[in-house]
């Protein structure tokens, strides 16, 4: 008896090869693609949360020690100032600009308000009313990112007036 084996190729050709290879490369360029665009939204998405949580914060702890403070002793009644003091329990609180950072300057050093990931610029303090009436300030700033993501760096302005109890 006599068997006879049938014989095939199974092999792959170059033009297999390079069409695989082909179409894996455009896998991985879309993929990369998509991880890229991820990646930027994600960015953004912090950079303007960072700037809109530091504008709120701001505003909040300002509103909490003007509300509570004692006394203004600057601005003067009428004018504007980048600097604000105020008397907060028998001690003197100035808040001013330093190297783009709010920081609150009393008996127990400098404290910056603002977070890393942004900086304040166009700080007024306004003192407004009547004299023999009740403080009122007028607060305007501007909060950017630090990091700038592809359309440029975040950028909102913050306004708020409140007035002593």
């Amino acid at each position: 008896m006599n068997i006879q084996f049938a014989t095939t190729n199974k092999g792959t050709t170059i033009v297999e090869l390079i069409i695989y290879m082909l179409f894996l490369s455009v896998f991985f360029i879309i993929l990369t693609n998509i991880f890229v665009t991820s990646l930027e939204t994600r960015l953004e998405a912090e950079t303007t949360s960072a700037v809109s949580i530091d504008g709120r914060f701001i505003l909040t702890r300002l509103m909490y020690d003007i509300e509570r403070s004692e006394a203004i002793i600057s601005p003067a009644l009428g004018s504007s100032d980048s600097t604000m003091a105020i008397v907060l329990s028998g001690v003197d609180n100035t808040y001013q600009l330093q190297g783009g950072n709010l920081v609150i300057i009393n008996n127990n050093g400098t404290n910056q308000l603002n977070s890393v990931n942004t900086r304040l610029t166009n700080l007024t303090f306004k003192r407004i009313g009547n004299s023999g009436g009740k403080n009122t300030i007028r607060v305007n700033f501007t909060i950017e990112s630090v990091t700038v993501v592809k359309h440029g760096p975040r950028v909102q302005n913050f306004t708020m007036t409140v007035s002593t109890r």
